[in-house]
């Protein structure tokens, strides 16, 4: 199977990356690296079953091969409000990753004729500037 999975470099999906080659997938991971570290993914690099592509999800995706799933795990969503790279000090990424990132993905999905999933972190909270801590974070996945 040949899964193309946004946000690779990040903390989810560099792990569902490692778990998906060693199950024998082949992986083309996608990352801008705003909030992912290569580090994350450098045992990776050197494999025959992962590819990176540097991408912003906000833009254009063209994946000029085959898939059957589209991961779409790219957000700067962070709850570390001391964190630069949190999604309160990236409004405008976080947007974007969702919204953008989510319009093509299943772009790209749809043209390739794949499954596409999109990861959503959600906070449940009736103070909206109250932070959750991570253990508070419930995660859902949309499948199309």
């Amino acid at each position: 199977m040949r899964v193309a999975l946004t946000g690779a470099a990040g903390f989810l999906g560099s792990h569902l990356a490692d778990r998906l080659i060693q199950e024998g997938h082949e992986v083309i991971g996608l990352d801008n690296f705003v909030t992912g570290d290569e580090a994350n993914i450098a045992h990776l690099l050197d494999s025959g079953a992962f590819r990176l592509i540097r991408q912003d999800v906000s833009t254009y995706i063209d994946i000029p091969e085959s898939l059957d799933y589209v991961l779409h795990f790219a957000s700067p969503a962070s709850p570390n409000p001391a964190s630069p790279f949190g999604y309160p000090n990236l409004p405008i990424q976080t947007l974007k990753a969702g919204a953008l990132g989510t319009l093509n993905t299943l772009g790209l999905a749809k043209a390739l004729g794949a499954t596409a999933t999109r990861l959503v972190p959600v906070r449940y909270t009736t103070k909206p500037n109250v932070l959750l801590k991570r253990s508070q974070w419930h995660i859902c996945a949309f499948i199309t």
